[in-house]
């Protein structure tokens, strides 16, 4: 019988493999294991073999993160009673607990696991997530929790002024992209797309930016004195 699980089970057994081969084969020691010690034996080609599959199986623990996320933001909207039985308000809040994590990765997790939940229409059908390339890749390892938070939010926000054909390119571009490259780059097209899907949006954003500018004078214990500029880009660029 398969399950959502064999995927990550498969790649932890791969991880172990090539962590094994970057020693040789294995030391066999009477002193306890010690991976700063393993890591220092192994060849750059070793290394970076094992830091590869190492990140493969984060993905794919995360995936598995970002389902249950979902699933437990579901049952604190819909009053199920676990909120009596955490203790917690919300499922962001539950999840510091649970996991020791900041609320800020909690608050990641549970709006990645919203946006790549599978729907239900209010006839009970099953609907695809609202994000599906996105859940698509989560679900296979592909994508970090930093990367599909990105493509979804700037997704979103442009939604109201794009059509659903120019969101769905949009999504499946962004994720072939962000399969091969590192989280600042992903969050960079994402904006640019944003603003391409959104051209009417561009302008209430920046409204936005430049509402915020300013300057802030601090008094530090010592007496001396701070000050902090806020500077809106374009501002910025002079």
């Amino acid at each position: 019988m398969t399950t959502s699980t064999d995927h990550l089970i498969e790649s932890t057994a791969a991880l172990a493999d090539t962590y094994s081969h970057s020693l040789g084969g294995g030391v066999c020691t009477e002193e306890e294991p010690d991976a700063g010690v393993d890591v220092q034996r192994m060849t750059n080609a070793g290394l970076l073999a094992s830091m590869a599959a190492t990140f493969e199986v984060v993905r794919l623990g995360q995936a598995l993160l970002i389902r249950e996320a979902g699933e437990l933001n579901d049952r604190f909207e819909h009053d199920t009673g676990i909120a009596a039985q955490t203790g917690n308000r919300n499922a962001a809040a539950a999840l510091t607990d649970i996991g020791h994590i900041s609320m800020a990765e909690a608050g990641r997790l549970v709006r990645v696991g919203k946006a790549t939940k599978p729907r239900t229409s209010l006839i009970g059908e099953h609907l695809p997530p609202e994000y599906a390339e996105v859940a698509r890749a989560v679900n296979a390892g592909e994508l970090t929790v930093d990367s599909a938070l990105y493509i979804t939010a700037n997704l979103e926000q442009a939604a109201p002024r794009a059509t659903t054909e120019d969101l769905d390119a949009a999504e499946k571009e962004l994720v072939e992209f962000a399969v091969t490259n590192p989280v600042d780059s992903v969050r960079k097209l994402s904006i640019r797309y944003r603003d391409a899907l959104d051209v009417d949006g561009v302008e209430p954003r920046e409204e936005v930016l430049v509402s915020r500018r300013g300057l802030k004078r601090m008094v530090l214990p010592n007496g001396m004195k701070r000050y902090i500029l806020d500077a809106d880009p374009v501002s910025a660029a002079y």
